[in-house]
């Protein structure tokens, strides 16, 4: 996962445990809200991630 610290967009590959297939997404992450998602693009599906922090 590579994050601009700068405009607080994230990028990545995710591999699908199933199928050994890498896909790629995209997003941002808003500092004020706390909180970042963005989209998953497969050939025949799409998903989203959502990042938030841990709670101590």
């Amino acid at each position: 996962m590579k994050f601009n610290r700068r405009s607080g967009m994230v990028r990545g590959r995710i591999k699908q445990p199933s199928t050994q297939q890498s896909n790629v997404f995209h997003g941002a992450v808003l500092d004020k809200q706390g909180v970042g998602g963005g989209l998953l693009l497969g050939r025949t599906e799409t998903g989203y991630i959502f990042v938030e922090p841990v709670a101590p």
